[in-house]
């Protein structure tokens, strides 16, 4: 087996790990939902895991290790996509915070980073006014960026966030909510000088 074989290799069971975490959090508070086997079903395609690997991953989810990424990136990322299957019934109760922060510091986050970070989801999940109307400039801006890496002249082009003060969906829903996260194009007319 070649070294690329091999990081190939610890790669993947680091992911079927990961989903096996994720698969424990879904069963904490019960069966699993609707709205979590959506999320499952989801990550379980970003993350490459097969069906044939699900099975026995929904089954004893707790015969799988974590095993963490190594990048810093990959931790953070891993790390909301527990909060995606904990947001997916729309209640986070203590066992679930309890279980994520032991899955934060198994993803080899210091205790006060692991606190920070379930903050910020908290935050998110919590609907914070100012988290939120900075997430949403963050993001603003992240389009304006990227347009100007494009060539588009910066001088043509502003952002703006506005949190959840501007919807256009009910917000009380997901489906609302995922239609809230957007980023709109607004012609202006501006004189030519």
């Amino acid at each position: 087996m070649s070294i690329f074989e091999a990081y190939e290799s610890g790669e993947h069971e680091s992911k079927v790990s990961h989903f096996a975490a994720i698969v424990k959090l879904a069963i904490i508070d019960g069966p699993i939902n609707p709205e979590e086997e959506t999320v499952l079903k989801r990550l379980a395609v970003k993350l490459d895991v097969s069906e044939e690997e699900v099975k026995p991953i929904l089954k004893n989810p707790g015969k799988y290790h974590l095993i963490p990424p190594y990048s810093l990136e990959e931790r953070i990322e891993r790390f909301h996509d527990l909060w995606k299957i904990i947001c997916a019934d729309h209640e986070i109760d203590e066992e679930e915070r309890n279980l994520i922060f032991k899955y934060a510091i198994g993803l080899g986050f210091t205790t006060e980073k692991a606190n920070e970070e379930i903050e910020k989801c908290m935050q998110v999940f919590d609907g914070d006014t100012q988290f939120n109307i900075n997430l949403s400039e963050q993001r603003a801006k992240t389009v304006v960026n990227e347009l100007i890496a494009q060539g588009i002249d910066s001088e043509r082009m502003d952002s703006k966030g506005f949190g959840e003060n501007v919807p256009v969906a009910d917000n009380s829903t997901p489906e609302g909510k995922a239609n809230n996260r957007r980023v709109e194009f607004v012609k202006m007319n501006v004189p030519k000088t």
